[in-house]
């Protein structure tokens, strides 16, 4: 059976947005996550936005199972969006701006 070469790329690309989660249990308080990681990441992530999932209670977040693994916070740097909650950190590609897997 002959082999087929997938694509590194598609012009015009399709894609309108991209996402990578990675969801974990943290070993820290949750509430302590935000801190911690942008404590790594500021020089190349400064500007940060709230989401609005952050207006509400952190006691509802916590117990009920659709807002569990939330992104709170959004920086962006460059082609990428960079999404953090205490339980979720997702990259995001926007704008049809997908660089291709090895780069994302």
């Amino acid at each position: 059976m002959p082999t087929v070469k997938l694509p590194t790329n598609i012009e015009p690309t399709p894609l309108v947005e991209a996402v990578v989660d990675v969801r974990f249990l943290p070993l820290i308080p949750p509430a302590a996550v935000f801190g911690f990681v942008y404590g790594l990441i500021k020089d190349q992530y400064g500007q940060v936005s709230p989401l609005p999932v952050l207006q509400l209670p952190e006691e509802i977040r916590e117990q009920d199972p659709n807002f569990i693994f939330q992104p709170l916070y959004r920086m962006q740097n460059g082609p990428f969006l960079l999404q953090l909650g205490p339980r979720i950190f997702n990259v995001v590609a926007l704008d049809k701006g997908y660089p291709g897997w090895s780069v994302f």
